[in-house]
């Protein structure tokens, strides 16, 4: 069936404190809907308005955008670049708060995968058997001297690693947020890249908390190995590791982690 092929996944934010809260959401399968199925995780800055606002509005843009697809005439990535503007354009409060996010569309028909990203939160595909990532989505910062030169384009400003933003400063030159974002040139464009299905056994969509700690590689070589050595544990019990272990490691950010395993039957 369609939801048997989307997959499963899993949602877990850590956030390290004393004593440590573990809160954990999951959902299988994946949200589906015209075809398609969707994961989103979108990271805060300044407050959770803007994530909560993206994480809310973001799957009902998508989804009104794809039932209004006339067959496939619209592509996946034109509907999630549409969904994702729009859904900024939507939030227009004023102060430091703002939210990144990393988003992924599988359509089942098409056998393609759409991986959307505005930020530094990062979207892993893995391929069982392989030590690396099968493909990695590329973080939106300003150690990328694109990212840098493109925000100087725009009219704004970096000092020491960060953007100046009125009184305050921000780690991404790319993010969705409110007017006073928009005033330090912070774009809220997003990149997009679409992928055969059959590149993809499992995707890893995490926040700047998980990759911290963890590269890309690591995060395929854990997911490949709980489930070659521990085949019973679930999208939830691997998501729960993965921020375990950056934990471990020594990310002190906030970690939300969306594990999905793409089923082949």
């Amino acid at each position: 069936s369609r939801r048997a092929a989307a997959g499963d996944a899993a949602r877990l934010d850590a956030r390290a404190r004393a004593p440590r809260d573990v809160a954990a959401e999951a959902t299988a399968p994946l949200a589906a809907g015209a075809g398609c199925a969707f994961a989103l995780v979108a990271d805060g800055h300044g407050g959770q308005e803007a994530s909560r606002h993206a994480a809310r509005r973001f799957p009902e843009l998508l989804a009104e955008k794809l039932d209004s697809r006339d067959g496939r005439s619209s592509s996946l990535e034109a509907a999630l670049r549409y969904a994702w503007l729009r859904c900024a354009e939507e939030f227009d409060k004023d102060g430091p708060g703002g939210a990144v996010a990393v988003a992924a569309c599988v359509d089942v028909d098409a056998q393609a995968l759409a991986l959307l990203h505005c930020g530094d939160s990062r979207c892993v595909a893995v391929r069982a058997g392989r030590p690396a990532a099968a493909f990695a989505t590329s973080d939106h910062t300003l150690a990328d001297p694109r990212e840098r030169g493109a925000l100087e384009n725009r009219g704004g400003s970096a000092q020491g690693g960060r953007v100046v933003a009125e009184n305050w400063r921000v780690a991404v030159p790319r993010a969705l947020g409110g007017s006073a974002w928009r005033r330090a040139k912070i774009s809220p464009a997003p990149d997009v890249d679409v992928l055969d299905l059959g590149d993809a056994d499992a995707l890893v969509l995490a926040s700047d908390g998980l990759w911290d700690a963890l590269s890309s590689d690591d995060a395929a070589s854990f997911v490949n190995a709980r489930r070659l050595f521990r085949p019973s544990d679930d999208a939830v019990a691997v998501a729960r590791s993965l921020a375990d272990r950056a934990a471990a490691l020594g990310s002190t950010d906030d970690i939300s982690v969306a594990v999905v395993f793409l089923d082949r039957g």
